[in-house]
Order: structure tokens, then sequence, then C-alpha cells
């Protein structure tokens, strides 16, 4: 566990220190796919936190543009880490903002409620 735990942290300060570099260097250019990319990737280093924090940024960034590739992340990241009630709590807040679930999003809430075996859940969106 000790060498996975490094791996990730070695991940995430490559992330970080690409990010000082983009952001130092590009500054107030970057858009929203910049910042969906860089959430995913803390997401996938494991960086809860951080990718937290930058969905946090995006909704005060791009507030009005968000787009479902953001919310998609964090559904992941919620996943990943068990918590399998903010996938749904995800999904409305979409729906309240009028961001359009795509695909992906239907595929991982579908898969979602198959493994917690809550296909009520899932028949819903027929």
């Amino acid at each position: 566990a000790t060498g996975s735990l490094k791996r990730s942290e070695s991940k995430t300060a490559k992330i970080d220190q690409l990010r000082q570099e983009a952001e130092s260097t590009l500054g107030n250019t970057l858009d929203l796919q910049y910042f969906n990319t860089l959430l995913y990737a803390y997401v996938k280093a494991g960086a809860m936190e951080r990718a937290e924090s930058v969905f946090q940024e995006i909704h005060k960034r791009f507030e009005g543009k968000l787009n479902a590739p953001s919310y998609n992340a964090m559904i992941d990241a919620s996943i990943d880490n068990l918590d399998f009630d903010r996938p749904f709590s995800l999904f409305d807040e979409m729906v309240a903002k009028n961001v359009a679930p795509d695909e992906y999003t239907y595929i991982r809430l579908i898969n979602l409620c198959g493994k917690q075996r809550k296909l009520d859940k899932a028949q819903v969106w027929e």
C-alpha cells in the first residue's frame, strides 16, 4: 500500500507542477476543456481533495457554462471512492442547472444501479 500511495503522491505532484506551468504561462486563456482535463487527471491520480477543489473552481469560473464532462469526472470520483449516493445527487444538480447529461453520464449511473441491484432507479431513464 505504501508503494501505491507514493506513486499517487508522485502523480499528484507532477500534475501540480504542470498545472502551475500552464497557469503561469497561459493565465486567463485557459478554458473549460483545460479544467475538465485537470479534473480528470486528479481523479485518476486519486487526489480527491484537489479534484473537488478544481470542480468548485470550474463552478466559479464557468458559471452557466458547465458541461457533462465536468460532472462525469466527479461522478467517476464518487464511484471510485465508494460514495454511491453522490453520483445521483450530482446528476440531479446537472439537471437543475440545465447541464445536459451525455451518454457517458447515463452509462455510469446505470452501471452503478446494476452493481447496487437498484434496477428500478435505472429504469427511470428508459
